[in-house]
Formats: C-alpha cells, sequence, structure tokens
C-alpha cells in the first residue's frame, strides 16, 4: 500500500511523517511505502532536520515536492496534516484521513522551546503511525 503524507510546505509535518513512516516500515515487516508532498514545495525546515537527526533520521536528502510534482502512480491512501492540506486535497482523493497535526514553526520561545514544539510533533506522528498502521 502506497501511503503519501500532504502538509501545507513539505519542509515539517510531511517529510517528518514520511521518514518515520519508512523508519517503521523497515522494522516492520509490511508493504507499505511512504511518501510525502505539500500543497507548496519549500526547504526542509532547519528544526525539522534536528530533531529527526536526534533519533538517527536524516532529513538531507529530502527532496520537497508539490503534490503536482508526483509520479502517476496514484497512492492508496493520503493522511493531511495540515487543515489547508485537507481543503485542498479532500476530494481529490478516494481514500484520505485528516491527522490534526500542530505547526511547530509557529511556536514561539527560545531554540529549546521550540526545539521542544518539534520533538512533540515527532513524537505525535510516531504515535500516530505506530497505531494507525499496527498490524
Amino acid at each position: 500500500m502506497r501511503v503519501l503524507f500532504i502538509c501545507t510546505k513539505n519542509a515539517i509535518r510531511s517529510p517528518m511523517a514520511e521518514a518515520l513512516g519508512k523508519a517503521w516500515a523497515q522494522e516492520t515487516p509490511s508493504d507499505l511505502t511512504f511518501a510525502s508532498a505539500g500543497i507548496e514545495a519549500a526547504e526542509i525546515d532547519g528544526f525539522a532536520w534536528a530533531v529527526m537527526t536526534e533519533i538517527g533520521l536524516d532529513l538531507g536528502q529530502h527532496n520537497p515536492q508539490n503534490v503536482e510534482d508526483l509520479d502517476a502512480q496514484a497512492p492508496d491512501l493520503v493522511i493531511t496534516l495540515s487543515e489547508a492540506a485537507h481543503r485542498s486535497y479532500v476530494k481529490a482523493f478516494d481514500a484520505i484521513e485528516h491527522w490534526d497535526i500542530p505547526d511547530p514553526s509557529l511556536s514561539v520561545g527560545n531554540r529549546e522551546q521550540r526545539l521542544e514544539a518539534y520533538r512533540y510533533v515527532r513524537n505525535l506522528l510516531q504515535a500516530k503511525i505506530n497505531e494507525r498502521f499496527a498490524t
């Protein structure tokens, strides 16, 4: 099954979810493949990269893309991670779910406080992936 995570810019939530999904699929025998895209494509967020590196996942090779950049092979399941993505694509795909994931880039405070917001999102995504795809 092909799973596509979509957020607003493919810079924070969806690349984090893609990397976490791929790591989960390597640890758990499954036929799942994971990809990500955004309404727009923007460079990977530095805080997202940092909190993923903390758990041994590298977003350095992530190539930001928008949904229109995807290959012709349609996903079996789309999971939107932002309200904007859900509104934009709710009718475009047959199988779609929405996970209400906060945007950590809206967090305020010093560097450590902002990193904590990104860690929260990372951990929330990991828990949702574990719960959703557990066999």
